[in-house]
């Protein structure tokens, strides 16, 4: 009895197989249809390529082969039927020419047309971090100010530590509307600063600035900023008597020697401001930049 069960299990394991084999002999080819029009677009640190799908589109996926200069070996990517562009990432404008083989697959894994193209990639972006920020020693002597008062407040209490003494433009003699200005030489070039400063410690607040511009230049030019290099613009500044007011961190463009205040409105509308004490720094940056060899 347990030999026929064994035999009509076999029996029937082979028919099974058998009928496998003859579904998969039915099974059509499809001949997948093809794509035109192919381009690539240069992208910061990236190659885009764009085709168009020639209707009736018949195939399942595009393999897009080619080398990668960074991992040194060949990759493979696929664009769904749906698709008409992919993102080739982490390319490098230093290697020159890509090159990118396209062909598509039906979904009887049928491989139709190989298609080749050729594209450049954008430089990688540079990437920059701050590392440490190192205060820089100023020069009473490299403070300026469009407006200073001859009766109180010397621009060197801007950087003589005490929080009690103070720097005052002038009211005494008017100097015409705002904006006023405190520009500072670094005596170096730097690529990166911060700043802080203390409003007055003094009952009277209206004079601590509300809006401030800064700016940075190569020049001193009789408080001119049509040359300078606007860094900021600053609202809502600090009106409490003693108060600190710390900037953020500001990568620079370039390398900049002159930083310029430039006060535009102070809590209380006046033509002048004051300020106890100021303090910039000069940003340590680590730079790194995907292209260099």
């Amino acid at each position: 009895m347990n030999l026929m069960k064994k035999i009509a299990t076999l029996v029937l394991v082979i028919t099974l197989l058998g009928m496998a084999g003859c579904d998969n002999d039915n099974i059509i080819p499809v001949n997948p249809s093809t794509i035109s029009n192919i381009q690539t677009e240069a992208l910061p640190g990236a190659i885009k390529i764009s085709w168009t799908r020639d209707e009736p589109v018949k195939f399942e996926y595009i393999e897009i082969a080619y080398f990668d200069h960074l991992k040194e070996k060949e990759m493979v990517r696929l664009a769904s039927s749906y698709s008409d562009t992919i993102l080739i990432p982490n390319t490098r404008a230093k290697y020159g020419d890509y090159h990118f083989t396209l062909q598509p697959f039906s979904i009887t894994e049928n491989a139709g047309q190989i298609l080749e193209v050729s594209g450049k990639s954008g430089p990688a972006p540079i990437s920059v971090s701050v590392v440490d920020a190192m205060p820089v020693v100023l020069d009473p002597d490299k403070l300026y100010t469009d407006a200073p008062e001859r009766t109180e407040g010397p621009i060197a209490n801007l950087i003589d530590g005490n929080n009690n003494s103070y720097f005052h433009s002038s009211w005494s003699v008017n100097y015409g509307p705002m904006p006023h200005y405190i520009v500072v030489d670094l005596g170096k070039k730097v690529n990166g600063i911060s700043f802080s400063y203390v409003t007055r410690n003094h009952g009277n607040v209206a004079n601590h600035p509300s809006i401030m511009n800064i700016y940075v230049s190569n020049s001193f030019d009789d408080y001119n900023t049509e040359n300078a290099v606007l860094v900021d613009e600053l609202t809502n500044l600090p009106s409490k008597a003693g108060q600190t007011f710390d900037s953020e961190n500001y990568v620079l463009d370039d390398d900049y020697q002159y930083v310029w205040f430039e006060v535009n409105k102070t809590h209380g509308n006046s033509t002048y401001f004051a300020l106890a004490e100021l303090a910039i720094s000069e940003l340590i940056l680590e730079i790194i930049d995907p292209e260099a060899d």
